[in-house]
C-alpha cells in the first residue's frame, strides 16, 4: 500500500498494523486486517459505520466538507465539521484499538 494513496485514516490503520509485528508478506496478513476492519465497522452504529465506509474507501485525502455535506443529505441534518471530524477520529480509535488487540503476529505463523 503505498503511502501517497492513502488518506490520513488509512495511513494511521496502517501504522497500527505494522506496529504490531505482522509479516506482511505472509500469506493472509493483509486480508485478515481488512477483514477485522470490516467486522468491526459492521459493528458501528449507523452513523459511525456510514462515515467509516466513506473515509476507508476514499482514495486520497478526504474532502471533509463534501463528507459533510453528503452525510447532511444522508440524515436529513445539519452536521458541523466539528461533529464530523469527531465521529472519524471516534470510529478510527475503535478500529485501531481492535488491529491492536485482534492482531497478532503468532497468527501468522505457518
Amino acid at each position: 500500500m503505498p503511502e501517497q494513496e492513502m488518506n490520513r485514516v488509512q495511513r494511521r490503520l496502517w501504522r497500527a498494523f505494522m506496529e504490531t509485528g505482522v509479516d506482511t508478506s505472509k500469506a493472509g496478513a493483509v486480508e485478515r486486517l481488512h477483514r477485522l476492519v470490516q467486522n468491526e465497522v459492521a459493528t458501528m452504529s449507523p452513523a459511525l459505520r456510514h462515515v467509516m465506509r466513506v473515509v476507508l474507501f476514499q482514495p486520497g485525502e478526504v474532502d471533509y466538507r463534501q463528507l459533510a455535506r453528503e452525510i447532511e443529505r444522508h440524515e436529513g441534518m445539519h452536521l458541523s465539521m466539528a461533529s464530523l471530524r469527531k465521529r472519524v477520529w471516534h470510529a478510527a480509535s475503535r478500529i485501531e484499538r481492535a488491529i491492536r488487540h485482534g492482531i497478532e503476529p503468532a497468527c501468522f505463523l505457518p
